[in-house]
């Protein structure tokens, strides 16, 4: 097999040669739907801290359970595939903190379908 014939299999999915396209795969309601439900989650943030290419949210573990955040990263993970997520789970009763990212543009995406608040 050529190098050129591996080049033409792999899938374009944005901008180059495996990158992602950053884009929501759900349909305009079930899109405001999923959107109230995570931001019902994230609203409960403790914090929000904007990160270089995306957002790191903060919770005290009370307000936001970690089956909750596990829920809406395997919900997220199937209509937004770029999105790279990080959960931290601090020792003790210390904070979970999730980490949304992805390639160039990503940080860009989420912050425009934040509500203003």
């Amino acid at each position: 097999m050529s190098l050129e014939n591996d080049k033409v299999n792999k899938p374009r999915t944005g901008r180059g040669i495996g990158v992602p396209v950053i884009a929501c795969a759900l349909d305009p309601a079930k899109l405001e739907e999923r959107k109230g439900a995570l931001w019902g989650i994230l609203g409960r943030a403790t914090e929000r801290v904007a990160t270089a290419d995306g957002y790191q949210f903060s919770f005290d573990g009370e307000t936001v359970s970690l089956k909750e955040l596990t829920d809406v990263i395997s919900l997220e993970q199937k209509c937004c595939p770029f999105l790279r997520f990080v959960l931290t789970v601090e020792p003790g009763d210390g904070p979970l903190r999730l980490q949304l990212s992805g390639p160039d543009g990503t940080k860009e995406f989420f912050a425009s379908l934040w509500p203003n608040r």
